[in-house]
Formats: C-alpha cells, sequence, structure tokens
C-alpha cells in the first residue's frame, strides 16, 4: 500500500499544476497524432500514440487534450510509486552484495517514501505530469525495466537452470520501452554490466539472453504500427515510414542526428545548463543527502556505485551531446540515479537511530525533505495557468482572412498547437499552416500537403518537382549543388505564393518572410506579414489579441516574448508610415507589456514621443 500512497499524494499534487490546454513544444502535435492515430515526429513513439489514443476515447466530459495531460499525470504518479518499490527491490536485493545492512523496516519504509516524494517533486519528473509528453511514458517503462531486471538476476542466482520469469518480463517491457523511445539504449552499459557480474558470459549466460530475444521483439512489435497506419495516408504522417528506407530513417531519428555529437562547445554548453540547474532539481539540503549517498555508495557498495555510475554517466554523456533547447527530459535517467543516491544517504544517516526519541527527529526531518522539494520547485512546474500556446493560436488563426496560407517557423507556439486545434478540434480547418522547415528539407511532407491540401501541391507541380529531384539527394545524402537546390527551392517557393494570390491571403512569419522574393508587398498583420502584389492598396488596422499573463518563464515563453515583441514594433512602424502615430504607440505599449525592456520598443516609443 505505501507505494500507492507515494502514487496517489503525487498524483493529487500534479492535479494542481496540470496545464488546462497546450502547452509547449510537441504537446499539440503529440495530442493530435494520439487523436486522430497518426504517425508522429520521430522516432514516432507508435505505444504512446496507442495508449494516447484510448485516453482520448474516455467518454469524459473534459476535452481530449486534458484527458491527454491528465493521462501524463497518472503515468508519472505511477512512475513515483515504482520508485517506491525500486528503492525497497534495492535494500533487498543480493545481486549488489551479500551484505545486508540491519534497519528497522520502519525507516526503510519512510525513508523510501521520503526518497520516492523527493523523486516525483524534482522539477523535470514534476514537469512531466503537467502536460502530454513521451518522457511520462518512457520514465515509467524505464523503472519497471530496473524493477524487473534487478528481481529477474536475483531470481535467477536462486534458480539457475530455468530462465527467470522476470527476466522474460523484463525483455518483453525493454521491447515496449524501446517502443516508446530510443534512449532505454541509455541502460545497456549497466545492464550488461551487473548481468555479467551475477551471471557470467558463459555459454548458458548467453543461451539465456538469447532466448530473451523473442520477449523483447514483442514489445518491440508496436512499432509495426508506423508502416501500416502511414500507409492508409492519416492527416498527420511524419515521414510516411511505409518503406524500409523510410522506416529507418524515422525510428532512427535521422533528420535529428545532424544536432548531436557536433563538439566540445555544445557539450560543454549543456553541462554547464546540467551543473547549474542541478539545484533547481534538488534542494539544497536534500544534495547534501545525496553526495553523503554517493560516498557511502564509493566505500561499502562498490557493486551498486558502478552500476549506477554507468547509468549516471551514459545519461549524461550523451545528453550533453545534443544540441536542442528542451534537453532537461534526456537528462531523466541522471535525475533516477541521483534520487537512489538520496535513498542510500539516507539511509546512512540514520542507520544508527535506535532510541525512540531519535527516530522522532529523524522522521520529522525525512518528513520536511519532500516539504522542501515542493516549496524549491512548485513554480517551475506550474503549468495550470499557461495559456500562452492556446492565446498565440488562437490569435492567429483568427486573424487570418478565409482560406489563407501562412507559412511559418513557429513550431513550439503555434504549428504544433495549430495541428491540435485544426485536426481534433476543427477550428479555422480553412486555413493552410505550412511549417517553412519541413517544406524545404523534408520531401514527405509534400505527401502530407497533397492528402490534407491537394490544389496547393497541384497548382505548383512544375516548381515541386523540380525542387524534390534535387531534395532526394540530399535525403539520401549523394552528392549535390548546392546553388542548384537553392535555386529551385526559391523558383518553388515563389510560385507558390504568386499562384496563391490569385486566390488566397498569403502570411508568413517576421522570422521568414526575408526568403520571399522582394517583388511581394509586405503588410504586418498582427503576429503575421501578409504578402500582397506590386501596387496593391495597403491599410495597416490595428491587430486585436487577447493574452492571458504568461505565469511560467521558460525558453520558450521568452522566446515568445522576442518575437512577439519584434512583431509588434513592425506593426508600429508601418502605422507611423501610414500616419496613425497614436496606433503605433498602443501597439508599441503593448509590446512592453509583454517584455518592459525591449530596448527597440522603448526608443520607438520615444521618437514617437519626441514627432
Amino acid at each position: 500500500m505505501a507505494p500507492v500512497a507515494v502514487s496517489v499524494i503525487s498524483f493529487f499534487v500534479y492535479l494542481t499544476t496540470l496545464c488546462p490546454t497546450v502547452s509547449f513544444t510537441d504537446a499539440g502535435e503529440l495530442a493530435a497524432v494520439s487523436a486522430t492515430l497518426g504517425v508522429a515526429h520521430p522516432t514516432g513513439y507508435p505505444l504512446f500514440t496507442l495508449l494516447g489514443r484510448l485516453a482520448v476515447m474516455i467518454p469524459t466530459a473534459t476535452e481530449e487534450i486534458v484527458r491527454l495531460n491528465l493521462l501524463a499525470a497518472v503515468l508519472t504518479s505511477a512512475s513515483t510509486g515504482l520508485f517506491f518499490f525500486l528503492i525497497l527491490v534495492l535494500q533487498d536485493s543480493s545481486v549488489f552484495s551479500s551484505k545486508r545492512a540491519a534497519q528497522p523496516k520502519s525507516l526503510r519504509f519512510v525513508t523510501a517514501g521520503t526518497t520516492s516524494l523527493i523523486f516525483a517533486f524534482s522539477s523535470t519528473v514534476w514537469s512531466l505530469s503537467s502536460s502530454i509528453e513521451v518522457y511520462s511514458l518512457h520514465l515509467l517503462l524505464i523503472l519497471v525495466c530496473t524493477v524487473a531486471f534487478i528481481s529477474g538476476l536475483e531470481e535467477q542466482n536462486a534458480q539457475p537452470v530455468a530462465t527467470s520469469r522476470y527476466l522474460l518480463f523484463f525483455a518483453f517491457v525493454l521491447g515496449l520501452s524501446f517502443s516508446n523511445h530510443m534512449t532505454t539504449i541509455l541502460l545497456a552499459p549497466a545492464f550488461l554490466y551487473l548481468y555479467g557480474v551475477n551471471l557470467g558470459f558463459r555459454k548458458e549466460s548467453l543461451r539465456r539472453l538469447l532466448r530473451l530475444v523473442p520477449f523483447f521483439l514483442a514489445g518491440l512489435s508496436a512499432y509495426v504500427y508506423l508502416p501500416i497506419r502511414s500507409s492508409v495516408y492519416p492527416s498527420l504522417d511524419w515521414g510516411h515510414p511505409v518503406s524500409f528506407e523510410r522506416f529507418f530513417w524515422h525510428v532512427s531519428g535521422k533528420q535529428y542526428q545532424v544536432w548531436m555529437f557536433e563538439g566540445w562547445d555544445i557539450a560543454k554548453k549543456q553541462l554547464d545548463y546540467f551543473v547549474n540547474h542541478f539545484p533547481s532539481e534538488f534542494h539544497w539540503v536534500v544534495i547534501a543527502v545525496m553526495i553523503v549517498g554517493v560516498f557511502s555508495a564509493l566505500f561499502s557498495a562498490t557493486r551498486k556505485m558502478i552500476f549506477f555510475s554507468l547509468l549516471f554517466f551514459t545519461c549524461l554523456v550523451y545528453s550533453i551531446n545534443y544540441q536542442i533547447h528542451d534537453i532537461n527530459s534526456y537528462f531523466l535517467l541522471a535525475f533516477v540515479v541521483s534520487s537512489v543516491f538520496v535513498a542510500h544517504g539516507l539511509l546512512r544517516l540514520f542507520q544508527n537511530v535506535n532510541t525512540k526519541g531519535r527516530l522522532v527527529v529523524a522522521y520529522a526531518f525525512l518528513i520536511l525533505l519532500p516539504v522542501a522539494q515542493v516549496w524549491n520547485n512548485y513554480r517551475n512546474a506550474d503549468e495550470s495557468e499557461n495559456f500562452l500556446v492556446e492565446d498565440t493560436t488562437l490569435n492567429v488563426l483568427n486573424e487570418l482572412k478565409p482560406n489563407s496560407i501562412v507559412f511559418t517557423s513557429l513550431w513550439d507556439y503555434f504549428v504544433s498547437p495549430s495541428y491540435y486545434y485544426q485536426f481534433v478540434k476543427k477550428l479555422r480547418p480553412d486555413v493552410v499552416v505550412i511549417d517553412k522547415a519541413l517544406l524545404q528539407n523534408r520531401s514527405w511532407y509534400f505527401l502530407q500537403l497533397e492528402r490534407n491540401h491537394w490544389w496547393f501541391v497541384e497548382r505548383s507541380r512544375e516548381k515541386i518537382d523540380a525542387f524534390l529531384t534535387e531534395l532526394d539527394k540530399f535525403e539520401r545524402g549523394v552528392p549535390f549543388n548546392n546553388t542548384v537546390i537553392q535555386s529551385r527551392w526559391t523558383d518553388m517557393l515563389n510560385d507558390i505564393v504568386t499562384k496563391s494570390l490569385e486566390e488566397h491571403h498569403v502570411y508568413a512569419d517576421g522570422r521568414v518572410e526575408a526568403e520571399f522574393s522582394p517583388q511581394f508587398q509586405r503588410i504586418p498583420c498582427g503576429l503575421m506579414i501578409r504578402f500582397a502584389r506590386e501596387g496593391e492598396p495597403i491599410d495597416i488596422v490595428v491587430s486585436k489579441q487577447n493574452w492571458r499573463t504568461i505565469t511560467r518563464e521558460t525558453p520558450v515563453s521568452a522566446d515568445f516574448r522576442q518575437y512577439y515583441c519584434f512583431m509588434m514594433v513592425k506593426n508600429a512602424l508601418a502605422l507611423r508610415n501610414q500616419s496613425k502615430p497614436e496606433a503605433a504607440k498602443r501597439v508599441l505599449e503593448s509590446a512592453l507589456r509583454m517584455d518592459s525592456s525591449y530596448g527597440p520598443a522603448i526608443t520607438f516609443l520615444k521618437e514617437l514621443a519626441r514627432e
């Protein structure tokens, strides 16, 4: 019951910080893929997609995104209870040592519970519970793998003839874990070490590993979903993985490999972030206990120290060589290991507590540690008032003219959530939202566009085919002429806009509009810029937007503030040029309400005051 109690406590705290709508980055896309049974970005996440679909099908009064956010809270809280069970397994297991310290059962349970709640309220784990992402399921599966693996080795040592049932179960869950997230591979060095020191790598041990393979493949078979579902051309079909080549590209994350292992500068930057961010994960008092646990394991539990050090450093070395801004979730395994050492430190500190008075003091201290974690991390994890993504997406969509086309690079707070609102909520399905990076770099994206907006592709077919001929060389890694591919990209892009302007309004965000021909007039329209034919009369209208307070600062929300202010200055400049200084001032004031320190808006406002 104790693990269940930890999960329940975690879940009800998580509910207070749950995001009520679509959150940042991939949340909108993953929600749309789950609701429509599409194919998600690499590596596809078939297990998560199917689980998300089940969550969406639950008949409740809440909308789909809330059900999926609740799924994240359920999975994360289940992980906290499982972490409790892992701590107990580590305390009792002979896999690491035949010697077991004699401690009161009540103290072992209280330390396990305390550590589990510390782990539950570390900022990254807590953030997994707030909104839909694949990492909540990933955390649960790697913990199940770890518990099953250690239990399997324990059973195998006790019954060396047969293959342990726990090891068979471990192999199956390992396959499931790979079908959710490929960073499951980071478990391999530590698990192979522990397998070797317990069972050796004799012929029988190797045969036993082979017996696990069918169970592993059974779990991994969830990947069959990708080509099967892609073959019927769903509305969201990232990578179109129907051929073996495209399937391999997708599950191996080929398109993201360009951001990995780019050199020491990137590794140092991410390592500095990990070190500086660590106190945001764990309160300083918790870190002090963790250090005690590390030194205790170093001198008294060598095998355990090696096992968890391999997990920690394998995770760290891999993650610091990945150049993405939302890197915290890639450090998950390192945070799991850190929490294990907290448990080890607590047991070390209180192993000689044997009087009633001292036990009372110890228990009071243990209860205060999770409270310190909550106090330390609540603000960082709280998404209960995060309406930034919803407000941004709805403001943009509602401002666009009927049957508009918009080219954009704003994945984190517009493109991804637009998938949810357009494909799930059926809001503004007349608008064609085009991810500029995917249009420029991924041939499969044209298949998705053709599936959803056949006319868009058909009327520029000649230019598109000419571009795709060169893009195919780039994708396959064969020699290509950069000048030719860039020329065909420009020709295609301008042809699409020219023909679209005959029947549609065409927009682009302020960060990509420079890639379009200067022959098109630029008209700032709120967060987007509208293209117009040369000579078309221009009338700048002040954008009417509704914003709720941004309560949680993240790299993505900071980027949005910069973009918003950048576009408001463009709007203000256009208004001044049309002799509308008062309207320009109001726009600049709205920019400063979003970011009071934005220099260009401050300078421009001073210029208007002097005029």
